[in-house]
């Protein structure tokens, strides 16, 4: 009789405890996952934190953690390690009473683009694994990873050739009572525009930057046509980077700096083309555009871009052409807006194998691209 009773007793707590964990296990538990910053560069580290939380009595034995992040950002504990198309994070907890777990994974963005993890899964079930019990928490946290900038001393001497001459032609006046706001200071500046009282509190020279009586506008046309499908992808991406740096040195400049694309947003399905606007807070803005880059497919020819913008009959701005291809009807475009009066600079990312061929070469500089 006794040996019955515990066997009663046994049995209805293996089946009650089961019953009971299913029904309440993810009751008053939280859950989250989130990047640490909303962007960071190719090629730098960003943390992904994943939290939940007990907010009761019956603790969680154990819950396994799932996740889905692209394959482009590479945790640094399993770098050498080849994943696939994509990383499935699973992660073991405990959570007791009351208590909020957390764990966080350093990350290397290792690509250009936007990334973002939409859901996270929590399995759990009883101690005698009599059930499973899954839950599935909404996260939609993401991550803009923006093109890889030149280095300034890489960019000196040509730089100079894109805009030295537009400086010396724009005729702008500095209003001296008009701070636009404080930046580091670069070889450029004048020892004038220091502000030492920012420089004593940071350590390092800064400027003041002055808004304008008028200001030049550049704008940048970036190609992501392709000659066939197996082209280089890492010229096109030294083409982005390219044009993220310029339209960086530009603003910095006191520029106004426009962008036209002929691809599109991969978060928005539209082309990508930026009205020209000026200050170096606008960076941001051109940055996560050019992060939502798709290069997969063209949304049509340069060519076609190039003569629809000398339809708007606007020859003061600086047209800046960023494009590996050099198809000819690309070329006798160039050279038809050249001769129309327009002021445009080409910049011809290529690899080691590719030639580059121009009739009309004026104003044309070749980019030399290794391999990334």
């Amino acid at each position: 009789m006794g040996i019955l009773a515990i066997l009663v007793i046994v049995l209805v707590f293996y089946y009650g405890q089961g019953n009971i964990y299913s029904k309440n296990c993810f009751k008053k538990v939280s859950a989250d996952i989130k990047f640490s910053l909303n962007g960071v560069f190719e090629g730098e580290e960003v943390e992904l934190i994943e939290t939940c939380i007990n907010k009761k009595i019956i603790p969680l034995w154990w819950v396994t953690a799932k996740f889905q992040v692209s394959r482009n950002l590479i945790f640094i504990e399993e770098k050498n390690q080849n994943k696939g198309n994509d990383n499935y994070r699973r992660d073991f907890h405990t959570v007791m009473p009351f208590e909020k777990v957390s764990k966080t994974f350093k990350i290397i963005s290792g690509k250009r683009g936007y990334y973002s993890v939409d859901a996270l899964e929590l399995h759990s079930g009883d101690l005698f694994g009599l059930n499973k019990i899954i839950a599935t928490y909404e996260a939609k946290t993401h991550l803009y990873v923006y093109p890889k900038l030149i280095v300034p001393q890489e960019l000196k001497i040509k730089f100079k050739s894109l805009s030295g001459e537009v400086i010396t032609k724009r005729n702008i006046i500095e209003d001296p009572f008009q701070i636009r706001g404080i930046r580091d200071y670069y070889s450029f500046d004048s020892m004038k525009a220091v502000n030492w009282s920012a420089t004593a509190k940071t350590g390092e020279l800064k400027v003041n930057e002055y808004d304008f009586t008028a200001s030049q506008e550049v704008i940048i046309f970036l190609n992501v046509e392709r000659y066939n499908a197996w082209d280089a992808e890492f010229v096109v991406e030294e083409a982005i980077s390219l044009a993220a740096s310029l339209i960086t040195q530009y603003l910095q400049q006191g520029m106004k700096v426009g962008l036209k694309v002929n691809g599109y947003n991969s978060t928005s399905g539209l082309q990508i083309s930026l009205p020209a606007v000026g200050g170096t807070n606008q960076n941001l803005h051109f940055y996560e555009n050019l992060a939502c880059l798709d290069i997969t497919e063209a949304s049509g020819p340069l060519a076609t871009m190039l003569e629809e913008e000398q339809m708007k009959h606007n020859k003061t701005a600086l047209w800046v052409v960023v494009s590996h291809y050099f198809g000819a009807e690309l070329r006798e475009q160039v050279t038809l807006a050249r001769n129309s009066g327009y002021d445009l600079k080409w910049i011809i990312p290529k690899n080691e194998s590719t030639v580059v061929e121009l009739e009309d070469n004026r104003d044309s500089f070749v980019w030399e691209v290794g391999e990334r």
